[in-house]
């Protein structure tokens, strides 16, 4: 008989489309395996969603159960998963952004200063007490040592994965030095996505501009609370021509900017929140295109030595876009095919290959 898995989310569907992907992916990485794997997805964030996730815990006729972290909130589910360890369910609990970094985070995204440290307060509160209840907790970055008592046996340190048969791939663009470069970053638009040193870097660029250097435009796909003043920084740097907000966009038209672009940007502030080591969704769905990239954090699955993927200084200096420009030209003059880096997603990044620390769990049991 198979063995049931449950992965249990309470999630934004319009907002966190990636995470959604990531859910079923994963479930579907699980089915592929053999498992009888479900995903079952609360549309309310929250304490409501804590609630309703609380009652499905009751309901829900597992072997494995594996809960996307309710940060703060996870409090409410500590009864409902002690009540299924000692029916011998196995509890994995899977902690997106490490808690020591959830807390700059929420600094920085703070709407006043009481509501900053009431929620700060809360995930003091609730971690790491809400996830001694589980098997194996997977951590997506370095956690601090506090929030690691009772779990630091219990932890594992993955990153995250591709979809690689979902996504399509991007024929290289046609591109020598004389031709324009097209950058493209997808994101939520946060303070720790770090866009605004690349837009401070295209600013320099431009304004220093050799004979003969190609021009560079940048694709901001995404909204979220940083926007407004990146906005304000291209207009005042004068980019209005090379920096173009495009929205929130999803399947086939985000695929359609993928396929105009030459170079994708990860997160380049990661640093902002104390992070070190991270493994954003983005830079898997951009690697499985075929596409390059450049990032600012030590990546768990991506060697320093990888051509097609540049690594840059963590900190707040305006990126060197001439450096880039350099960079991606030797790239290009080295045999580029984006075979290869949908290859490398297929063996290092596909969901296929995440999915170890379930099965390992799963075959503990008799």
């Amino acid at each position: 008989m198979k063995k049931k898995i449950c992965y249990l989310a309470a999630l934004d569907l319009a907002c966190k489309r990636g995470v959604v992907e990531k859910v079923r992916s994963t479930i579907g990485a699980l089915q592929e395996a053999g498992y009888a794997g479900q995903a079952v997805i609360c549309e309310k964030g929250g304490l409501a969603g804590a609630l309703i996730l609380r009652k499905k815990l009751g309901e829900i006729d597992a072997d494995l159960i594996i809960l996307r972290s309710r940060g703060p909130f996870g409090l409410f589910l500590v009864d409902g998963l002690i009540r299924k360890r000692l029916r011998g369910t196995k509890i994995v609990i899977d902690i997106p952004t490490p808690i020591r970094n959830a807390i700059l985070e929420v600094w920085g995204h703070r709407k006043n200063l009481v509501a900053g440290l009431v929620d700060i307060l809360l995930l003091l509160l609730a971690h790491p007490w809400c996830d001694l209840p589980a098997n194996r907790v997977i951590e997506y970055g370095e956690e601090h040592d506090w929030f690691l008592i009772g779990l630091r046996k219990k932890a594992v340190l993955v990153g995250n994965g591709v979809a690689v048969a979902n996504v399509p791939i991007a024929h290289a663009n046609a591109w020598k030095r004389s031709n324009p470069l097209t950058l493209i970053a997808v994101s939520a638009l946060s303070f720790w996505h770090g866009y605004d040193r690349l837009i401070r870097g295209l600013g320099e660029y431009q304004a220093n501009l050799a004979a003969g250097a190609p021009a560079v435009e940048l694709l901001l796909v995404g909204d979220g609370p940083e926007r407004e003043r990146l906005e304000a920084l291209a207009a005042s740097l004068g980019l209005a021509d090379s920096v173009h907000f495009l929205g929130y966009r999803v399947g086939e038209p985000l695929y359609d900017y993928y396929r105009q672009a030459h170079v994708a940007i990860s997160a380049i502030g990661c640093h902002r929140k104390g992070l070190t080591v991270a493994s954003p969704l983005k830079s898997r769905e951009a690697l499985a295109m075929g596409l390059p990239i450049v990032y600012a954090y030590k990546d768990p699955d991506l060697p320093d030595d990888l051509a097609f993927a540049q690594r840059i200084p963590a900190d707040d200096s305006a990126v060197d876009i001439s450096a880039l420009v350099d960079w991606y030209a030797r790239l290009r003059e080295s045999d580029f095919d984006p075979r290869s880096l949908r290859e490398f997603a297929a063996r290092q990044l596909d969901f296929s290959r995440k999915i170890w620390p379930y099965t390992e769990l799963l075959k503990t049991m008799a």
